[in-house]
């Protein structure tokens, strides 16, 4: 075989390889994409989905008050402006509590949010904020301090 004859053939496999390696490609991009679900116009349903204030109960106030803010922050919430402000965000009792212990931390963080702004915020937003509350306050501790109060935390979780 001639020295020319060879470097065409080895032109014709590199383009055959280069050819195999597209349609390969193509291939596995396409049955990718095929995999994927198709978008739905209505929502799934989501059999398990709760919201934060089912989560939240007096076992975390009692844990907030005692371990957080160090005094009866809720429970000594005056009944009459509770009920006012219940009747005027039209909240449940469990949302409102949630939503003083929020106001509360947030002002003790010195990262403070109105009764307003809370009430407008959804679910997501709430847990964000009270992660950001969360991870300032973890800042002020001593990582003993940090472990015990995260062991706590998750014991109560762990109850729901």
């Amino acid at each position: 075989m001639k020295k020319s004859d060879k470097a065409k053939s080895n032109l014709h496999l590199k383009n055959n390889l280069t050819i195999t390696l597209v349609i390969s490609i193509f291939l596995v991009v396409f049955l990718f994409l095929f995999t994927l679900p198709a978008k739905r116009n209505t929502p799934l349903p989501v059999a398990e989905a709760i919201s934060l204030e089912e989560k939240f109960d007096d076992d975390f106030v009692a844990f907030y008050e005692g371990e957080i803010a160090g005094e009866p922050v809720i429970t000594a919430f005056d009944k009459n402006k509770f009920n006012t402000l219940q009747e005027k965000y039209d909240l449940s009792e469990k949302r409102l509590k949630m939503l003083l212990v929020l106001y509360d931390f947030g002002h003790r963080m010195n990262n403070p949010r109105n009764l307003d702004q809370l009430t407008e915020m959804s679910d997501k937003q709430l847990f964000l904020y009270g992660k950001a509350l969360v991870d300032a306050f973890g800042e002020t501790l001593e990582d003993d301090k940090k472990e015990e109060l995260k062991a706590q935390f998750f014991a109560l979780l762990k109850k729901k």
